[in-house]
């Protein structure tokens, strides 16, 4: 059987690979659309792959991944806000 945290870094692993090549088939591959598609699955499945009953010690780790990946994701918009924003200017 399959640890459970080998299986989540194997479904992240496997969002991360098929979103870069969806937007690659899109012709819309750049590093913040990969990024932003990344982070969002990777909340979405540490939500799905959390139990419910009690926490491992090693999604406990995830955490400071979590909240630099919060950070990144906010940098991200931020950038794409103020170049839209000075578009319109």
């Amino acid at each position: 059987m399959v640890p459970q945290r080998l299986r989540f870094v194997r479904l992240v692993t496997l969002w991360m690979v098929l979103g870069a090549a969806v937007l690659s088939v899109l012709d819309s591959l750049s590093f913040e659309r990969l990024y932003v598609v990344s982070f969002l699955g990777y909340l979405v499945l540490s939500e799905l792959t959390a139990p419910v009953n009690r926490t491992a010690n090693w999604r406990r780790r995830l955490l400071p991944i979590t909240l630099v990946g919060v950070v990144g994701f906010g940098y991200v918009v931020v950038t794409a806000v103020m170049a839209a924003w000075a578009g319109t200017l």
